[in-house]
């Protein structure tokens, strides 16, 4: 096909994703909590009644949408019927099993009219951005297929960005730069072109868009200060929730202060599983109930009450009118194998909850703390015998442990640590080294790291 005939495919096809997206805006434009329930509700009867869900999940059938609050939560990933009529696919990434993931055609329109709401209603919603830099970590993965599309929908100057050639490209991206807005499809990607870049990538007031990964406070403040560092003061981050199974979950402006997504249910409905199994829709949760999320993927083979391995916290229930807002806590659990320099062998189990002794600790909370609140870079471990334990706490600035129990005193989301410090159950040890802390954050923050994710605690950890 020639150059010409490409263009202007690019075109015509742009310009029916483009009205697309707008119609579906104008469709949605005002809806409020009860519209977007009514919708879930036909959307998912409609879904639920396709040849492949039926063949896949067919004691769906008998449950209607509220119903799935009793359906049993799906652990793993189907495996698509080999007549499943596949227009995309792509493997999942940071998952704990990978998988591959299947779409229609259908199914393509229905994820570029909910991110294309998302973009159109918030992150574009001062004007049209006339330069973007897209970055992804490979073709083969949801975030590589996205920024395509992304483009082609787009009427904006581009520049789309495999990080993992990003010393091929980088002569390109300082000639293009600064940017108006910078769409990282992995956090991986920003942060290894942060660390590899010594001049001006975005415009003052320009604005990240953060999808993938957790964006976590100790993350959030890497990104400012390397922002700051090549030039960039004033600019805002938009934090998108999603996963190579969903693609959209919930998106919001955050600050150092503030993490509150907006739920976004185009394309999937939201139940989180409370620790005592209880499962809930997010419409029906209270403020600061904590739990597994469990999206129902709502595509043509309907994934139902699937467990992502994510953590959420309800922050905001949306007063009867306004969709819910959430917080995004992190992983369930997962093991830290790493070798640090100077520390050896740091082994041990992270998450978003861990437990001290039978008690739980919101390591997000901790995060916060630490690193919005203190200003701190830091590595906390905690060695737990059959009595007791040792919380230390290296950091890269000097600090004193009065200083940090006071502040798990005043959180109540961290006073059990408190308490079990003042019970006599755990020490505290608060060691100054900034050469420790530096090496450690290296770890997870080095090229080609998939997931650019520090733990905020080790637990059990073996020295």
């Amino acid at each position: 096909m020639s150059s010409i005939l490409r263009y202007f495919k690019k075109k015509i096809f742009g310009f029916y994703l483009r009205r697309l997206v707008k119609k579906w805006c104008e469709e949605t434009d005002g809806w409020k909590r009860n519209d977007w329930i009514n919708y879930l509700k036909d959307r998912f009867e409609e879904k639920k009644k396709t040849r492949w869900t039926r063949l896949m999940f067919p004691k769906l059938m008998e449950y209607t949408y509220e119903e799935l609050d009793s359906y049993p939560v799906t652990y793993n990933w189907p495996i698509y019927p080999s007549a499943f009529p596949v227009a995309a696919q792509w493997s999942s990434t940071g998952t704990i099993k990978k998988k591959l993931i299947k779409v229609t055609k259908e199914d393509i329109l229905d994820i570029i009219k909910g991110v294309g709401r998302l973009g159109y209603t918030h992150i574009m919603r001062e004007g049209i951005i006339n330069k973007e830099l897209l970055l992804h970590w490979g073709e083969e993965f949801a975030s590589g297929n996205l920024m395509k599309l992304q483009v082609i929908w787009s009427a904006k100057k581009a520049l789309v960005l495999n990080t993992l050639k990003l010393r091929k490209e980088i002569t390109k991206v300082k000639e293009k730069a600064p940017f108006d807005l910078i769409s990282c499809a992995t956090l991986a990607s920003l942060v290894l072109l942060l660390r590899n870049i010594d001049f001006p990538l975005l415009k003052e007031g320009g604005t990240i868009v953060s999808t993938g990964d957790v964006l976590s406070p100790s993350i959030e403040k890497f990104i400012r200060e390397s922002m700051e560092r090549i030039g960039t003061t004033k600019f805002n981050i938009y934090d998108y929730y999603g996963s190579s199974e969903t693609i959209l979950i919930a998106g919001g402006f955050v600050s150092e202060q503030d993490h509150k997504l907006a739920y976004f249910p185009d394309i999937l409905s939201l139940r989180l599983m409370k620790s005592d199994g209880k499962i809930i829709d997010i419409f029906s949760a209270n403020k600061g109930d904590v739990g597994l999320a469990l999206p129902t993927i709502l595509t043509t083979l309907t994934v139902p009450n699937y467990k992502l391995g994510d953590i959420i916290e309800v922050v905001d229930t949306g007063n009867g009118k306004e969709l819910p807002k959430i917080r995004v806590l992190g992983r369930e659990s997962f093991s830290i194998e790493k070798e640090h320099p100077e520390l050896g062998e740091i082994r041990g189990i992270s998450g978003a909850t861990i437990k001290i002794l039978g008690t739980p600790v919101n390591t997000y909370a901790l995060d916060e703390l630490l690193a919005n609140k203190l200003k701190l870079k830091y590595l906390s471990i905690l060695e737990i015998s059959r009595s007791k334990g040792r919380f230390i706490i290296y950091t890269d600035k000097k600090t004193t442990a009065e200083t940090i129990l006071e502040a798990f005193k005043s959180d109540r989301r961290l006073t059990p640590i408190y308490q079990l410090y003042e019970a006599g159950l755990i020490d505290l040890e608060v060691i100054h080294d900034k050469s420790v802390v530096e090496n450690y954050e290296k770890l997870f923050l080095k090229e080609k790291e998939a997931k650019p994710f520090i733990p905020r605690a080790i637990l059990n950890v073996k020295i």
